[in-house]
C-alpha cells in the first residue's frame, strides 16, 4: 500500500562548540564533587538551568541561591551529543570538549554509500557499481549510487523500514524507496510524558525531543514541562494557590500549606492588638506589645495616660507625657510629669492675645512695659505703662519738630502740647524754585512767590545764557536756533538768533566773524535771493552760475572753469576724463568703461577704449605685453583676450583655435599647442596626450589599465578603464583558507607556508589551527604557536619545572616532589610545587631554603 508523500522541516537541535565559563572565579573539580554558588537568586531547579552539558544547577531550599556540580570527567550527557556527526562532546574539568568519534558515523540508509568519518567529518562515498546491496529481506547490486532490485507481481519491493514509500516501478521491474520526511514513524510507539517523538528524517526513524509530551504528576503544586527532552516536575512559585478558590497554598517545593505570608491566614480576626502571622507554613496570632496604641475608643484625652496592647491580645493604660491637661488659659502651659497633668504659669511678657501680655501670675494683663502698649511714640509725645495700664507722657508746647518740614513752604511744624502737631509762619524758609529769572520770597502771611528778573539779565540753562522778562531763560546773539521764540531777540535768522529780520539780497546772520549780526555772504552761497536756481552769490553781491549749467567761457561760471560745455569744478582735460557725464554733469569724472575719449581728438580711440577709471587701455585683440595693458584685464597668448582662458585646451588666438584673436575658445581637436595634456601611462586612465572640445581626452572604456593578480590571500580578476578617467578594480575573492601562487590562489598545500596564519597543512589540505589546551604534535599546528607536552600551550613553558599538560593548556608549576623531564631537575632534585627545582626528601642539606620541602631537619636532611 503507497504512503502518501509529506515534505515538512525537520527540526534539528545543533549543539554550540563553545561554552562560555561558568564561573570566572572558580576552578572545577575533575571528579565532580566541587558545588558552586554563583549568587543567583532562584525559587526552583528550573531557574538554574544554565544549558550547559558538563554542570548540574539546583535551587537548595535553604538558601535560594543556584548551586552548579560539575559533571565527572567522560562523556556528556546524551542531550549533548549530534547524532551522526562524527564527533563526541566530553566533560573535561567540568568544560565540554568536542574530540573525534570515528564510529558516531551517519547512516545516510542508502546501501550503495560507504558512511564512514574522515577527520572528525562524516562522509558518504558512492560505492563501487556492481557491489552487493540489500534493502530489507532482497538483494541487488549497487549502480551510480543506487541499489537496484529486481521486482514483480509476485515478487514485491519490501526494505522492513518504516520510514520509507517501497514501490515496484512495472516499467523497469525494479524497486523504488522514497524517504518519508517529516512525519511521525508508523507503528512507533509513543510513550506518554517521555517529552520524545519518534519521527521520519532522511529515511530513518529518529527520536527527537518533543516539548510539548509533558509528564503529569497530578500535584496541583508542580509544574509539568519538558526542558530540552527532559520532563520534569519543579514546584510552582510560593503563593500560589493550592486550588482555584483554596485558602491553602504551595510552599515552593511542591507542597500544599497553610500560609506562606501572613496575608494568606484569613481566618484570624485582625485588630489593633491581634495581627496575622505565619509560622512554619501555619497559621498562628501574633500579639502587639506596649509600642501599639489601642483603639481611638479606650483613650481619654487630657489625662497624660494612653491605652496600650499588652502583648496578649488584650489592653493596659501606660503614662503619655504627649496627652497634656489644655486649660484654655494662654497665660498657663499644658504640662504632663510622669503621667501627672499640672498647668504652671507661662514666662512674664508671653503674648494673650488683642495686645495683651501675661504677667508673673498667669494673668492676662494690659502691658508689664511702656513698649508693649498700643500705638507709637513721636516727637509731640511717648507711651507709658504705670499699674499694667498704657498711657502717654506729652512734649511742651513751641517746640520745633526735627523731622517732616517742608523747605520753603513759609511755615513751620511745632508741638501744641498736647501731643499734636500744629503749623505756624516762618518767612527765612523762602520757596526756592531753581529758576534762575525769578525770585525767591515769603510775605508776611507765609504765602511764598517767585516774581520774574529783568529782561537780559544772565542765566545760564541748557547753553541759554539771558533772562527774556518774563522768567524764562534764552538765547543771546549769535546762539543756534531753530525758532525765533527760542532767542531773546525774538529773531532766528539762517539758525542763529539775530540782531534783527536780515532779509537783504545775499546777506546773512550767520557770516563767520559776525555771527548773530547780519553781514554780507561769502561767494559761492545761493542764499536764495539770486534769481533761478543755479546761480549763486559771487563777490560783491553778484548772482554768477552753478557747477554744471552751459557755458561758453569761464567768465559767466561761478567756479572760473568750463569743460565740455558746462560750468565745471576742475578745467577737466586729462584723457578719459569728462564733466558733462550723466548724473554727474559739473564735476569732473572718469569716463565710463569700453567708451572712447575723442576730446582732445585722438587721445583715446582706435583699439583703445577707458577702463572707468581714467586711464586708456587696449581692447580685446590688440597686442599686449601684460595684463595692465588690457581693458579686459587679461593678456593671453600675447594679445589682449575676453577672459583669463586658463583651462587646459583653450587659447585666445587664431593659429591655436581657428577663431578670432581676443576671443577664448577650445584649441583644434587633437592637438595640444601648450603641451596641456601630456600623456600619462594607461594605468592611471587619464590623459592621452591630446585635446578635444576643450578638455584633456582620456582613455576609452574597457581598455585594460591592470593585470590579473594575486597577493596577501585575495586574487584579483584585471581592471579596466570607465572611459571617464578612472581604472576600475576587477572583483577579488578570498583564497582562504589557501594564499597566493604566482597569479592565483592555490588548492592544496605541501607545506604550512601554503595555508593562513590560522591553519596548517595536513594530507596537502589546510585545516584550523588548533586551540589551547587541545592535543597537538607540532607547535605548527597550534593557534597559540607552542605544542608543549602534547598540548598546545599559551606560551613557550619552557622554564624548569612548569608544565602545560592541562585542559586550558595555560603553563602552571610541576606539583610538589614531582621530577621534571628537564635535565636540571633529576637526580637528587624534584619541583617544589612552585616552579622551582630543589632537592628531594632524604637528600643532604645545610639549610630549609635548599630542600622543596622547605624542611631541613637537624640531621641535614631534607624531610617532609
Amino acid at each position: 500500500m503507497l504512503r502518501p508523500r509529506i515534505v515538512t522541516g525537520l527540526l534539528v537541535a545543533l549543539f554550540a562548540g563553545v561554552f562560555a565559563a561558568q564561573v570566572s572565579s572558580c576552578t572545577l573539580d575533575q571528579e565532580g564533587t566541587t558545588v558552586v554558588q554563583t549568587g543567583k537568586a532562584c525559587t526552583t531547579d528550573a531557574n538554574c538551568n544554565d544549558r550547559l552539558p558538563c554542570t548540574t544547577g539546583v535551587c537548595p531550599a535553604e538558601s535560594k541561591v543556584c548551586e552548579y556540580t560539575t559533571q565527572m570527567d567522560g562523556p556528556a550527557p546524551a542531550a549533548a551529543q549530534i547524532a551522526s556527526d562524527c564527533q563526541t562532546v566530553a566533560c573535561v574539568a567540568g568544560n565540554p570538549v568536542v574530540q573525534d568519534d570515528a564510529t558516531d558515523v551517519r547512516n545516510d540508509g542508502n546501501p550503495c554509500t560507504e558512511d564512514v568519518c574522515v577527520a572528525g567529518m562524516p562522509t558518504n562515498d558512492v560505492s563501487p557499481d556492481g557491489a552487493t546491496c540489500a534493502q530489507g529481506t532482497k538483494t541487488g547490486t549497487c549502480q551510480a549510487g543506487v541499489c537496484e532490485i529486481s521486482c514483480d507481481a509476485n515478487n514485491p519491493c519490501d526494505d522492513d523500514l518504516p520510514c520509507t514509500d517501497d514501490f515496484c516501478n512495472p516499467a523497469t521491474a525494479k524497486c523504488v524507496y522514497t524517504s518519508l520526511d517529516g512525519v511521525p514513524t508508523p507503528g512507533a510507539p509513543e510513550l506518554a510524558g517521555d517529552c520524545k517523538l519518534h519521527l521520519c528524517s532522511n529515511g530513518m526513524d529518529t527520536i527527537i525531543n518533543d516539548d510539548a509530551d509533558v509528564f503529569v504528576d497530578g500535584n496541583s503544586c508542580t509544574l509539568d514541562v519538558c526542558t530540552d527532552g527532559i520532563p520534569s516536575n519543579p514546584p510552582q512559585a510560593a503563593a500560589t494557590p493550592c486550588m482555584v478558590g483554596d485558602t491553602n497554598v504551595c510552599d515552593g517545593n511542591g507542597a500544599c500549606v497553610e500560609c506562606t505570608e501572613p496575608v494568606h491566614c484569613v481566618n484570624i480576626v485582625e485588630d489593633e492588638c491581634t495581627k496575622r502571622n505565619c509560622v512554619a507554613n501555619k497559621c498562628v496570632p501574633m500579639y502587639m506589645g506596649q509600642e501599639t496604641l489601642a483603639s481611638q475608643t479606650e483613650q481619654v484625652p487630657s489625662d497624660c495616660k494612653k491605652v496600650v496592647c499588652n502583648g496578649a491580645g488584650g489592653t493596659t493604660s501606660v503614662n503619655d507625657n504627649a496627652d497634656l491637661p489644655v486649660d484654655g488659659n494662654a497665660c498657663t502651659k499644658d504640662i504632663c510629669t510622669n503621667g501627672t497633668p499640672s498647668n504652671p504659669p507661662e514666662a512674664q511678657n508671653t503674648g494673650c492675645g488683642n495686645g495683651l501680655v501675661c504677667n508673673a501670675t498667669g494673668t492676662c494683663v494690659g502691658c508689664n512695659m511702656a513698649s508693649q502698649c498700643a500705638g507709637t511714640d513721636d516727637f509731640c509725645k511717648t507711651r507709658t505703662c504705670n499699674n499694667n495700664e498704657c498711657g502717654f507722657s506729652y512734649t511742651a508746647a513751641g517746640t520745633d519738630l526735627t523731622m517732616g518740614q517742608i523747605a520753603g513752604d513759609c511755615k513751620i511744624l511745632e508741638c501744641d502740647g498736647s501731643g499734636n502737631v500744629i503749623t505756624s509762619v516762618l518767612q527765612s524758609d523762602v520757596p526756592v524754585d531753581g529758576n534762575q529769572c525769578t525770585q525767591d520770597l515769603c510775605n508776611a502771611q507765609g504765602v511764598p512767590s517767585n516774581p520774574p528778573t529783568g529782561v537780559n539779565s544772565p542765566c545760564n540753562v541748557n547753553g541759554n545764557d539771558a533772562c527774556d522778562g518774563s522768567g524764562a531763560c534764552k538765547k543771546s546773539l549769535g546762539k543756534t536756533c531753530a525758532a525765533g521764540g527760542e532767542c531773546v531777540s525774538t529773531n532766528c535768522v539762517d539758525g542763529v538768533c539775530c540782531n534783527n529780520t536780515c532779509t537783504t539780497t545775499c546777506r546773512a546772520c550767520n557770516v563767520a566773524g559776525s555771527v548773530g549780526t547780519c553781514a554780507d555772504v561769502p561767494k559761492g552761497t545761493d542764499d536764495g535771493t539770486c534769481t533761478g536756481p543755479t546761480v549763486s552769490c559771487n563777490t560783491g553781491a553778484d548772482c554768477d552760475d552753478e557747477n554744471g549749467q552751459s557755458c561758453n567761457g569761464g567768465n559767466s561760471c561761478l567756479s572760473g572753469f568750463c569743460a565740455d560745455g558746462v560750468c565745471c569744478n576742475t578745467a577737466c582735460d586729462a584723457a578719459c576724463k569728462a564733466c558733462n557725464l550723466t548724473g554727474n554733469v559739473g564735476t569732473c569724472g572718469n569716463i565710463a568703461s569700453g567708451q572712447q575719449d575723442n576730446f582732445p581728438s585722438n587721445i583715446c580711440t582706435g583699439t583703445n577704449q577707458c577702463d572707468g577709471n581714467g586711464v586708456c587701455k587696449k581692447v580685446p585683440g590688440a597686442p599686449c605685453g601684460g595684463t595692465s595693458e588690457c581693458l579686459s584685464g587679461f593678456c593671453v597668448d600675447q594679445v589682449c583676450c575676453s577672459s583669463a582662458c586658463g583651462a587646459p585646451c583653450q587659447a585666445c588666438t587664431m593659429t591655436k583655435t581657428g577663431s578670432a584673436d581676443g576671443m577664448c575658445a577650445d584649441v583644434t581637436t587633437n592637438t595640444d599647442p601648450d603641451n596641456d595634456c601630456a600623456t600619462d601611462p594607461v594605468s592611471s586612465c587619464d590623459k592621452t596626450g591630446f585635446c578635444a572640445a576643450g578638455a584633456c581626452q582620456i582613455y576609452a572604456a574597457n581598455t585594460q589599465c591592470a593585470a590579473a593578480s594575486c597577493s596577501n590571500g585575495m586574487q584579483s580578476a584585471e581592471s579596466k578603464c570607465d572611459g571617464s578617467g578612472t581604472c576600475v578594480a576587477g572583483t577579488t575573492s578570498s583564497c582562504a583558507p589557501y594564499v597566493c601562487d604566482t597569479a592565483s590562489c592555490k588548492t592544496s598545500c605541501t607545506s604550512d607556508t601554503d595555508c593562513m596564519s590560522t591553519h596548517y597543512c595536513s594530507s596537502m589540505m589546510c585545516i584550523p589551527k588548533i586551540a589551547a589546551g587541545q592535543a597537538c604534535t607540532a607547535a605548527g599546528q597550534c593557534a597559540t604557536g607552542f605544542c608543549v607536552d602534547d598540548v598546545c600551550c599559551n606560551s613557550e613553558c619552557a622554564d624548569i619545572c612548569k608544565t602545560c599538560n592541562n585542559a586550558m593548556g595555560t603553563c602552571t608549576n610541576i606539583a610538589l616532589n614531582t621530577d621534571d623531564d628537564n635535565p636540571a631537575c633529576t637526580g637528587m632534585n624534584t619541583c617544589n610545587g612552585m616552579g622551582a627545582c630543589l632537592k628531594e626528601i632524604d637528600a643532604p642539606c645545610m639549610e630549609d631554603s635548599e630542600c622543596a620541602s622547605n624542611n631541613c631537619t637537624g640531621a641535614n636532611l631534607c624531610k617532609p
